[in-house]
């Protein structure tokens, strides 16, 4: 994956005026690491990461491999499309209230 090296603690700044779930990730010295988009009301779930607000370079999505579904798995995806990781959604968190993750 992408995000090589990262210096923890990231800082995750939602973004609550949009019509999507996006934020900012940046490190503990205030280096952007990623901008993540999910647009909102969509039948089949697709989160894109992006290296900056910009969106000039997609770095991976992850999509889920059903639509409308509570145990729903999900696949992280390059871009090229190759899958990376397929979880289930139970072991995972993608958006929650703004925080520090460790």
């Amino acid at each position: 994956m992408i995000l090589n090296n990262l210096n923890y603690p990231l800082d995750f700044k939602f973004k609550i005026t949009t019509l999507a779930s996006d934020f900012n990730i940046s490190d503990k010295n205030g280096k952007p690491v990623a901008y993540v988009r999910q647009k909102m009301f969509k039948l089949k779930e697709d989160v894109i990461v992006f290296n900056d607000e910009t969106k000039a370079k997609e770095l991976f999505r992850i999509q889920a491999n059903q639509w409308i579904d509570f145990n729903a798995s999900y696949s992280i995806k390059d871009t090229i499309g190759k899958i990376s990781v397929d979880w289930p959604e139970k072991e995972c968190v993608l958006f929650g209230s703004p925080r520090t993750m460790y």
